[in-house]
C-alpha cells in the first residue's frame, strides 16, 4: 500500500486520535518523570506527528497544548530532532528506493515511519516490532485499518539477531536501543540497507573512500 503526500496529514491526524482513544496507562508504557511533568510514549508519538502534519516553522511558533502545560520533561527541540530524522529517513529511501520491496521498521511504536516510508513506494512486505505488547498489538490494528499487510513481532532490540538477516531488505531505526554491537553488524550487511537516525550506515572502508 502507498500513501499519497495528499493523504498524509488525514492519517496522521487518525493516528493522534487513535492514541488518545486508546489511552494507554502510563506504567504499561515507556515514560519517565511523575505528576505534571509526566512524559511517556504515547505523548511523543502525538506531538511527533503534530509537528509532521504542520510543519517545523509552524509547529514550533504553536502554543503548547493544554495536556502538556508546565511539563518541564516535554522539549519541542527534542521534537523536532525526532522529525528531522525521519524527514532524513525519507531522503535515504527515496534515493535508494529500488534497493529492496522488503521494510523492516525497529521498534516501530505505533507505526509513524510505517505511515512515512509508505509514503515513497508500495512495500511487497513490511515487518515491524515493538518491545510493547500493548502499543504493538494497537499499532497492528491501526495499519491494518489503513490498509497494511504487516508481520508483527513482540522483541526488544537487544532480542534480535541481526546476523540472521538473510533477505534484501531496508531497514530503519530512529530513537531505538539497538545495541552497539547490531549496529555493527547492521553496518557490514550488504544485503540490508541500514538507515539509523536518518543516516545509512556504512562500513568504515566505504566512508573513507567517500572521503579521498
Amino acid at each position: 500500500m502507498k500513501i499519497q503526500q495528499s493523504e498524509l496529514k488525514g492519517v496522521l491526524n487518525k493516528l493522534i486520535k487513535t492514541i488518545i482513544d486508546f489511552n494507554l496507562p502510563f506504567e504499561l508504557q515507556q515514560g519517565c518523570g511523575s505528576g505534571v511533568d509526566r512524559w511517556c510514549s504515547d505523548y511523543w508519538h502525538r506531538e511527533v506527528a503534530s509537528c509532521l502534519i504542520d510543519g517545523i516553522e509552524k509547529y514550533m511558533n504553536t502554543q503548547i497544548p493544554d495536556y502538556l502545560n508546565d511539563n518541564d520533561s516535554f522539549s519541542k527541540p527534542e521534537i523536532v530532532r525526532a522529525v528531522m530524522w525521519k524527514y532524513d529517513m525519507m531522503k535515504c529511501i527515496e534515493e535508494n528506493q529500488d534497493f529492496s520491496d522488503t521494510l523492516m521498521v525497529c521498534e516501530c511504536g505505533w507505526g509513524i515511519d510505517v505511515i512515512l516510508c509508505s509514503t515513497i513506494k508500495d512495500w511487497k512486505k513490511i515487518i515491524v516490532y515493538d518491545g510493547n505488547r500493548y502499543m504493538i498489538r494497537e499499532a497492528e490494528s491501526f495499519l491494518r485499518r489503513l490498509g497494511f499487510e504487516v508481520d508483527v513481532d513482540l522483541f526488544s532490540s537487544t532480542g534480535v539477531d541481526f546476523s540472521k538477516i538473510d533477505e534484501r531488505m531496508v531497514l530503519v531505526a530512529n530513537y531505538s536501543h539497538i545495541p552497539r554491537k547490531s549496529l555493527e553488524c547492521l553496518t557490514n550487511k550488504s544485503n540490508v540497507l541500514s538507515i539509523v537516525d536518518g543516516i545509512i550506515l556504512k562500513p568504515r572502508e566505504d566512508i573513507c573512500k567517500s572521503l579521498r
